[in-house]
């Protein structure tokens, strides 16, 4: 996954507060399938935590879903949290590896498109362990590899810098979820194409929504137009019959319950590890 300079995504962010609820398509559409997903849980949750909520989008349908519950909108942006204004009765800006709440106080952690933002995943994930109650339920998106694969392609005829995010699949992240203690991660994936007439247009919302390069291995200077024109060269090499250009998204879907860390189980290279004393037959 690609390691993100944590200064810049703040900076982004902060900037596209202003204009993210009018190119938030994507994160709408999304949200909304995650929501629909929601439905199929039997849970009563009292507390809930919007992680990553932007300007809180999410919020007035957790509120109408959940009517009892609190929501807590928690982003590190400040000028998104106050984008959400009145619609959000209760807000706090936080790092999600250091959540301002007291162990097992959150019923339910709501997450969109957030975690591939996250600083460090594993913290996150911990901490999201920790304040989830026993049981507590934590329903995430996040992108997957495949996602801006033609861009990346595109770019990559250019030259050797990183200007599209590399993105954890569907397998590590939920290795990941085991280690921090989360347990019977459900995940599945969906293949979503957006098309566009014309890339300057992809370019103005993806920096509308704060969806731009903050890698540590971008490249130090200006992308020029020479360069521009070169990636555009390369991503004609992609349109469709219709002459547009296709922007494959990567969708993973995922829930996992609250539990303990196992410390029978360690996580290296995307490998989960643990004692053949571990495994149990199959029932027959």
């Amino acid at each position: 996954m690609t390691k993100l300079d944590q200064k810049r995504v703040r900076r982004i962010f902060e900037r596209a507060a202003t204009t993210f609820d009018e190119a938030d398509f994507f994160h709408a559409e999304i949200r909304g399938r995650l929501l629909e997903r929601l439905e199929l849980f039997r849970i009563t949750p009292q507390r809930i935590v919007d992680l990553g909520a932007k300007t809180g989008g999410g919020i007035s349908a957790l509120e109408h879903r959940f009517g009892d519950a609190s929501v807590i909108a928690v982003d590190t942006s400040p000028a998104m949290l106050q984008q959400a204004g009145s619609d959000c009765r209760f807000a706090v800006c936080a790092d999600s590896s250091k959540l301002p709440f007291p162990d097992l106080s959150v019923d339910l952690t709501f997450s969109n498109l957030a975690v591939q933002w996250f600083d460090n995943t594993d913290h996150a994930l911990r901490e999201i362990s920790r304040v989830l109650s026993r049981p507590g339920l934590f329903m995430f998106t996040t992108l997957g590899p495949a996602s801006f694969s033609e861009l990346r392609s595109a770019w990559a005829a250019v030259d050797a810098y990183t200007h599209v995010h590399d993105f954890e699949d569907m397998h590590n992240v939920g290795d990941a979820l085991i280690a921090a203690g989360l347990r019977d991660p459900v995940m599945d994936v969906e293949t979503i194409s957006v098309t566009y007439t014309d890339p300057a247009r992809l370019a103005d919302d993806l920096r509308s929504v704060g969806s731009t390069n903050s890698s540590c291995d971008r490249n130090p200077g200006l992308t020029g137009p020479n360069a521009w024109r070169r990636m555009l060269a390369a991503y004609n090499a992609h349109r469709d019959p219709a002459g547009r250009y296709p922007v494959t998204m990567e969708v993973i879907y995922g829930h996992a319950w609250a539990g303990e860390p196992d410390p029978g189980v360690s996580i290296s290279g995307g490998e989960a590890r643990f004692p053949l004393s571990r495994l149990k037959p199959r029932s027959k």
